[in-house]
């Protein structure tokens, strides 16, 4: 906005007076009035000027009158009083109304006249400058305090020499816990702790501050000086960065569990490996074990040493499935199981991973108890939740496994001798990735126990004292009496011999392999071999094609389960068997059969003429 140009008022009734002003000041307007009534009729209506430049004698007033009027209505401008009849009381007169300055008529000294009117002008430019830079500062210390009292962060304002507290805004009093009177003329120091001891990063300082109840809070300072008053002063921005602290520990923490968990995946990989090759392994000497007892007379003496070949297969084959359990690549095979004779099976695992000063106590029911679930399962919440008894006490004590019947469920509880947990704590020992064991923990184990039991109808309650140990009580859905009797009495199938049927045995171990074929061989069944996918595929289109596929599922290349989708779309009259020493039974949706390795010659011959027949 362009501010309007400098113009005077001349008030006086002589007109060359008005001509030698407009004369004289050419780098002015000038604004005429020949009366004191012209004179107020020009301010009223608004007229723009900044000096006035008045006779002290007019036809209708005096000068001296009008002056005090104009200082009344336009108080920011300046007067100059000019006359004919001078006199010191006239000038102390208009000089005490408001006056600048005095001129004398007649104007003989054009330079006196630009010199006096530039100077009033001066006074007009400087007072307008100066309430303009009050009224700036007044505007910039509105902002300021705007700025200061919305600020998200913690503002402080520190006195320069003493280091006391001369201003504080509204996030510093929720920061700190105190209000804006209890802060002002404290000493800085009393907020900030001793340790850790503040450090510079960047150009910004690292600290802890206290809250009201001493509660050290890690913040970001960003310092500052301002020249807001006289007094030089410090300016302290401080940002609470506890969210962002917790939340990076938290990340840490994640990134160090993910690590151990993938550790951990690796050695599920390395044990499902393991169990693969020797399920392999078993594989053959199990079959081989049953071909060498086919050649055997029953009272022939090598009979009691080839029984004990076979009960060390058995024995191996669970010591690979619970190598299965532990990589989570388990075959889900839900049975009647007596709950108390898996414990039984369980202490002598775990009790390997006692320390002596840990004692392992079994109070078991009399009577068996029989739960409808995975064997592997059961296992995996009874180790699970001895482990964790175990960790619990690092001094040592008893852990106590007891089984009860109440009311058609199965009590299981687990009481160990510890430390025992805090009610928050135990609120949250079932969350995936919690933990209490630091580095050692995944924060896996309960969780795995808790969807567990709940996958069968069960319920897992927790009661534990600080100083006095913990019990974890399970109830878990018994199978009726009858159903147990008559899923016992049911006699398994008879072992048909072959009739020439053509089968394919798809196979890449070699051993496996041919011990399989003599098997087959030697039940009366026309046996092909193949140690592919992409052979079998040709061996199933041959002219002599083979009425069942007995094949692995874990084939180089193209997997057994993908060779069974191909060859069911080139042939829908061949049945498939599935086989595999570590991977899970296929899906109940494929509708295939599945053997698991390594498998009895009873189990093999029973499948083949099971699915042969269906």
């Amino acid at each position: 906005m362009t501010s309007p140009p400098d113009r005077v008022l001349v008030l006086d009734d002589e007109p060359v007076i008005h001509e030698l002003v407009r004369a004289v000041l050419d780098e002015y307007e000038v604004l005429s009035a020949y009366t004191v009534a012209e004179a107020r009729a020009a301010v009223v209506a608004g007229e723009h000027f900044d000096v006035a430049l008045v006779d002290k004698n007019l036809p209708d007033g005096s000068g001296i009158d009008f002056v005090r009027y104009l200082r009344g209505e336009r108080p920011d401008g300046e007067v100059v009083m000019c006359t004919a009849y001078p006199s010191m009381d006239s000038a102390l007169q208009a000089m005490t109304l408001g006056a600048t300055d005095y001129i004398v008529k007649p104007m003989r000294d054009i330079t006196e006249l630009r010199l006096r009117i530039g100077n009033a002008y001066a006074k007009v430019h400087a007072r307008r400058e100066q309430a303009t830079l009050v009224r700036q500062l007044r505007e910039s210390e509105e902002r300021y305090r705007e700025l200061f009292d919305a600020s998200p962060d913690a503002v402080l304002l520190l006195d320069a020499t003493t280091r006391l507290i001369r201003g504080a805004n509204p996030a510093a009093e929720r920061l700190y816990g105190r209000p804006r009177a209890d802060l002002i003329g404290r000493p800085h120091h009393s907020l900030v702790a001793a340790e850790p001891r503040p450090a510079l990063v960047g150009t910004t300082v690292v600290r802890h501050d206290l809250r009201v109840d001493g509660t050290p809070i890690p913040v970001e300072v960003s310092i500052g000086n301002t020249s807001i008053s006289t007094t030089p002063q410090v300016i302290e921005v401080i940002r609470d960065v506890s969210e962002r602290t917790r939340a990076e520990a938290e990340r840490v923490e994640l990134e160090r569990r993910l690590a151990r968990c993938e550790r951990l995946d690796s050695l599920g990989r390395l044990a499902a490996g393991i169990a693969h090759d020797v399920n392999n392994l078993l594989c053959v000497i199990r079959s081989n074990n049953d071909l060498a007892m086919e050649t055997l007379e029953a009272d022939h003496v090598a009979r009691a040493d080839l029984s004990q070949v076979e009960a060390a297969v058995v024995s191996v084959t669970d010591l690979t499935r619970r190598l299965l359990a532990f990589s989570g690549k388990q075959r889900i095979e839900e049975r009647t199981l007596d709950a108390n004779a898996v414990i039984r099976g369980v202490e002598k695992m775990v009790g390997r991973t006692l320390p002596a000063s840990v004692k392992l106590d079994l109070s078991l029911a009399a009577e068996p108890l029989w739960v409808h679930m995975d064997e592997s399962q059961l296992e995996q919440v009874i180790t699970n939740l001895v482990v964790n008894a175990r960790d619990a006490m690092p001094g040592g004590g008893v852990i106590t496994i007891a089984t009860a019947k109440r009311d058609r469920e199965l009590d299981l509880r687990v009481r160990d001798t510890g430390v025992g947990m805090p009610p928050e704590l135990v609120k949250r020992i079932f969350e995936p990735f919690f933990t209490t064991k630091g580095s050692a923990g995944t924060g896996l184990g309960l969780a795995t126990v808790h969807e567990i039991v709940m996958r069968r109808g069960g319920v897992i309650d927790v009661t534990s004292t600080p100083g006095e140990g913990t019990e974890m009580a399970i109830s878990i859905p018994l199978v009726a009496g009858e159903l147990v009797a008559a899923r016992r009495a049911t006699a398994p199938l008879p072992i048909v011999a072959g009739r020439g049927e053509s089968i394919l045995v798809v196979e890449d171990n070699a051993a496996v392999l041919e011990a399989t074929r003599r098997l087959l061989a030697g039940a009366g069944y026309a046996v092909h071999t193949a140690m592919s996918a992409e052979e079998a595929l040709v061996v199933a289109g041959t002219p002599r094609k083979p009425r069942l596929m007995l094949t692995d599922i874990d084939l180089p290349g193209i997997s057994g389960v993908e060779l069974a989708q191909k060859l069911a779309t080139e042939r829908s009259d061949i049945r498939v068997v599935l086989t595999s020493g570590v991977a899970a039974a296929p899906r109940a949706d494929m509708g295939l059969p599945f053997l698991a390795k390594p498998y009895s010659t009873e189990d093999l011959l029973r499948t083949v003429r099971r699915t042969l027949d269906t």
